[in-house]
């Protein structure tokens, strides 16, 4: 990272998603060969793990120059508590680990309906067709 901040370039670390223990998002597919099978698709706590690690990776970030930070967990799990399905009903994760693409899209729209975020700001992104107007390193 410090290597990549020495040649000028802008580093941003993204924070640990939540951890979606035991999540099967076929498990509805599958219920179809076996009704016994329960798919519930409950919210859980975000792990103390996570926000350990997360919790790391900001303070090196604000130690080095040059790195940010940014947590999506506060959007994806209010009041820490990680819904798997979002509003519509449509799942969220692809595994345990990983957002589905549909659902990081969703993530990013949320997100930058409140404001696009210093650290993904510069003179050469454009979000909606529009270009943010701070300039890059």
């Amino acid at each position: 990272v410090r290597d990549i901040v020495h040649e000028g370039r802008r580093v941003v670390i993204i924070g640990k998603s939540p951890v979606i223990p035991d999540y099967d998002r076929r498990c509805k597919q599958k219920a179809i060969m076996m009704p016994a099978l329960k798919c519930e698709y409950q919210p859980v706590q975000l792990a103390e793990k996570v926000e350990q690690v997360n919790a790391r990776l900001a303070r090196f970030a604000e130690d080095t120059p040059g790195v940010s930070y940014f947590d999506a967990n506060a959007t994806l799990c209010p009041n820490r508590s990680c819904p798997l399905l979002d509003d519509s009903g449509r799942l969220i994760y692809v595994d345990g680990n990983h957002l589905s693409l549909d659902a990081s899209w969703r993530l990013g729209a949320k997100i930058v309906a409140t404001g696009v975020p210093p650290m993904f700001r510069s003179s050469s992104s454009t979000i909606n067709g529009s270009t943010s107007g701070a300039t890059s390193p």
